[in-house]
Protein backbone atom coordinates (compact mmCIF):
# COMPACT_ATOMS: atom_id res chain seq x y z
CA UNK A 1 0.00 0.00 0.00
CA UNK A 2 2.99 2.29 0.43
CA UNK A 3 1.90 3.51 3.88
CA UNK A 4 4.87 3.93 6.24
CA UNK A 5 4.10 4.56 9.88
CA UNK A 6 6.32 6.35 12.39
CA UNK A 7 5.43 7.85 15.76
CA UNK A 8 5.92 11.49 14.75
CA UNK A 9 3.65 11.42 11.72
CA UNK A 10 0.28 13.20 11.56
CA UNK A 11 -2.80 11.27 12.63
CA UNK A 12 -3.67 8.28 10.46
CA UNK A 13 -7.07 6.64 10.13
CA UNK A 14 -6.39 2.94 9.69
CA UNK A 15 -8.01 -0.35 10.67
CA UNK A 16 -5.83 -3.40 10.11
CA UNK A 17 -8.14 -6.34 10.72
CA UNK A 18 -6.43 -9.74 10.86
CA UNK A 19 -9.52 -11.56 12.16
CA UNK A 20 -8.95 -15.34 12.07
CA UNK A 21 -5.75 -15.09 9.99
CA UNK A 22 -2.94 -17.64 10.46
CA UNK A 23 -0.34 -15.38 12.08
CA UNK A 24 2.65 -16.98 13.78
CA UNK A 25 4.24 -13.95 15.42
CA UNK A 26 3.49 -10.24 15.66
CA UNK A 27 7.23 -9.73 15.21
CA UNK A 28 6.93 -11.06 11.63
CA UNK A 29 4.53 -8.24 10.77
CA UNK A 30 6.72 -5.63 12.48
CA UNK A 31 9.75 -6.78 10.48
CA UNK A 32 7.79 -6.88 7.22
CA UNK A 33 6.57 -3.32 7.71
CA UNK A 34 9.87 -2.03 9.16
CA UNK A 35 8.20 -1.05 12.44
CA UNK A 36 10.26 -0.58 15.58
CA UNK A 37 9.04 -1.60 19.03
CA UNK A 38 8.39 2.10 19.66
CA UNK A 39 6.26 2.31 16.51
CA UNK A 40 4.19 -0.69 17.63
CA UNK A 41 3.74 0.92 21.05
CA UNK A 42 2.58 4.18 19.43
CA UNK A 43 0.06 2.25 17.33
CA UNK A 44 -1.52 0.17 20.07
CA UNK A 45 -0.97 1.84 23.44
CA UNK A 46 -3.05 4.80 24.59
CA UNK A 47 -1.13 7.79 25.89
CA UNK A 48 -1.95 9.88 28.98
CA UNK A 49 -3.17 12.61 26.65
CA UNK A 50 -5.27 11.99 23.58
CA UNK A 51 -3.00 10.18 21.14
CA UNK A 52 -2.58 11.60 17.66
CA UNK A 53 -2.66 7.98 16.54
CA UNK A 54 -5.89 7.07 18.33
CA UNK A 55 -7.52 6.28 14.99
CA UNK A 56 -5.08 3.47 14.19
CA UNK A 57 -6.39 0.07 15.20
CA UNK A 58 -4.76 -3.33 14.82
CA UNK A 59 -7.25 -6.13 15.37
CA UNK A 60 -6.06 -9.67 16.10
CA UNK A 61 -9.52 -10.95 17.01
CA UNK A 62 -9.77 -14.78 16.87
CA UNK A 63 -6.10 -15.11 15.88
CA UNK A 64 -4.22 -18.10 17.29
CA UNK A 65 -0.63 -16.94 17.72
CA UNK A 66 2.45 -18.88 18.83
CA UNK A 67 2.99 -18.05 22.50
CA UNK A 68 6.74 -18.42 22.82
CA UNK A 69 9.46 -15.88 23.63
CA UNK A 70 9.58 -14.35 20.12
CA UNK A 71 6.83 -11.77 20.82
CA UNK A 72 7.67 -11.37 24.52
CA UNK A 73 8.43 -7.65 24.19
CA UNK A 74 4.94 -7.03 22.75
CA UNK A 75 3.25 -9.17 25.38
CA UNK A 76 5.07 -7.28 28.15
CA UNK A 77 4.48 -3.80 26.64
CA UNK A 78 0.76 -4.49 26.31
CA UNK A 79 0.66 -5.57 29.98
CA UNK A 80 2.32 -2.28 31.00
CA UNK A 81 -0.20 -0.25 28.99
CA UNK A 82 -3.22 -1.52 30.92
CA UNK A 83 -5.76 -0.07 28.47
CA UNK A 84 -4.06 -1.39 25.33
CA UNK A 85 -6.34 -3.93 23.69
CA UNK A 86 -4.01 -5.42 21.10
CA UNK A 87 -4.31 -9.03 22.30
CA UNK A 88 -8.00 -9.06 23.26
CA UNK A 89 -9.56 -12.25 21.88
CA UNK A 90 -6.12 -13.43 20.66
CA UNK A 91 -5.26 -16.96 21.75
CA UNK A 92 -2.22 -19.21 22.12
CA UNK A 93 -1.73 -21.88 19.48
CA UNK A 94 -0.11 -25.16 20.52
CA UNK A 95 3.34 -25.87 19.11
CA UNK A 96 6.19 -28.17 20.04
CA UNK A 97 8.11 -25.12 21.33
CA UNK A 98 5.40 -23.27 23.29
CA UNK A 99 3.84 -24.84 26.38
CA UNK A 100 0.82 -26.96 25.47
CA UNK A 101 -0.98 -26.02 28.69
CA UNK A 102 -1.46 -22.49 27.26
CA UNK A 103 -3.12 -23.72 24.05
CA UNK A 104 -6.45 -21.97 23.58
CA UNK A 105 -5.80 -19.52 26.44
CA UNK A 106 -6.21 -15.81 25.73
CA UNK A 107 -2.71 -14.28 25.40
CA UNK A 108 -3.40 -11.64 28.06
CA UNK A 109 -4.16 -14.39 30.62
CA UNK A 110 -0.85 -16.23 30.18
CA UNK A 111 1.72 -15.30 32.86
CA UNK A 112 4.74 -13.58 31.31
CA UNK A 113 7.09 -16.27 32.63
CA UNK A 114 5.30 -18.83 30.42
CA UNK A 115 6.56 -17.24 27.19
CA UNK A 116 9.67 -19.35 26.58
CA UNK A 117 11.76 -20.58 23.65
CA UNK A 118 13.70 -23.79 23.43
CA UNK A 119 17.23 -23.17 22.17
CA UNK A 120 19.16 -25.70 20.13
CA UNK A 121 22.23 -23.66 19.17
CA UNK A 122 25.05 -23.79 21.74
CA UNK A 123 23.07 -26.17 23.93
CA UNK A 124 25.16 -29.11 25.10
CA UNK A 125 24.43 -32.49 23.57
CA UNK A 126 21.81 -34.39 25.55
CA UNK A 127 20.56 -31.22 27.27
CA UNK A 128 17.46 -29.12 26.82
CA UNK A 129 17.95 -25.34 26.95
CA UNK A 130 15.05 -22.93 27.46
CA UNK A 131 15.20 -19.12 27.30
CA UNK A 132 12.77 -17.33 29.63
CA UNK A 133 12.90 -13.56 28.92
CA UNK A 134 10.52 -12.62 31.77
CA UNK A 135 13.35 -13.10 34.26
CA UNK A 136 16.26 -13.09 31.78
CA UNK A 137 17.24 -16.69 32.42
CA UNK A 138 18.45 -19.65 30.43
CA UNK A 139 17.47 -23.00 31.93
CA UNK A 140 19.63 -26.00 31.01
Amino acid sequence: MGWRFHCGMPASYVLLDFHSNPINHLNDMAKGWNLTTTDIFCLVAPHKQQSVHSNVELSLNRVFIICDCVDFRYFSIVRLAKKARLFERTYCRPTSQAPYDNAGVEVTRVPLDQFVCELTERCSSGCRCVHRPANATLHV
